[in-house]
């Protein structure tokens, strides 16, 4: 697999969510009328990494536990998704605000959870909002959930019903979206089968 055909390996790490770096020789940029060659060696890699939920090992352990596109082929996937009848669009709900301070120990520990009784609502609030299917009674995925990096929960009722939308495409003559590889269907049916996926 290959940056360019829209996927990328799996992530030698295993933290959550992934953090890839892109290592690459810039054109030389004039520093102190000098021209300088730049290795762009801590650029994080751009894309959605996407982890099923409620396993009981690491993604790394599992079969179709992980999949991933890079920013160009997110948009391709999407697209495919849209042919499908497997995602729906609607209005993408706002995340909660508070005012609490994030440095603030009496609020969240030095790893950024929380300890108070109002930042811990504040997280619930967050964590109804990344699993919310919004208004109405659309089935599928909401579109939305594949626009940001935000740790959208994708649940196992929305997987379902992608892939039954996936089946009622083929049926009615769809053929495998390009797009989907080898590795998206799989993926949906594991995540089905768990607590869905979260987007990163």
């Amino acid at each position: 697999m290959s940056v360019s055909d829209g996927r990328s390996s799996y992530p030698s790490d295993t933290t959550r969510p992934s953090h890839r770096v892109c290592v690459a020789w810039c054109d030389p940029v004039v520093v102190r009328d000098r021209p300088v060659v730049i290795r762009a060696a801590t650029v994080p890699a751009m894309g959605y990494d996407m982890y099923v939920e409620g396993l009981p090992e690491l993604p790394d352990d599992q079969p179709d536990a992980y999949l991933r596109r890079n920013i160009w082929g997110m948009g391709n996937f999407r697209k495919a998704l849209w042919r499908c009848g497997m995602v729906f669009d609607g209005p993408q709900p706002d995340f909660p605000r508070h005012e609490l301070d994030w440095d603030d120990p009496a609020h969240y520990d030095d790893r950024g959870e929380p300890v108070s009784p109002e930042a811990k609502a504040h997280r619930a609030a967050v964590d109804r909002t990344l699993r919310t299917h919004g208004e109405g009674h659309a089935l599928g995925i909401p579109l939305w959930k594949f626009s940001s990096n935000d740790g959208w929960h994708v649940t196992a009722v929305e997987c379902a019903q992608a892939l039954e939308a996936y089946e009622r495409y083929l049926a009615d003559g769809g053929t495998h979206p390009d797009e989907f590889y080898d590795d998206a269907i799989p993926f949906l049916i594991n995540a089905a089968k768990h607590d869905g996926f979260k987007v990163y």
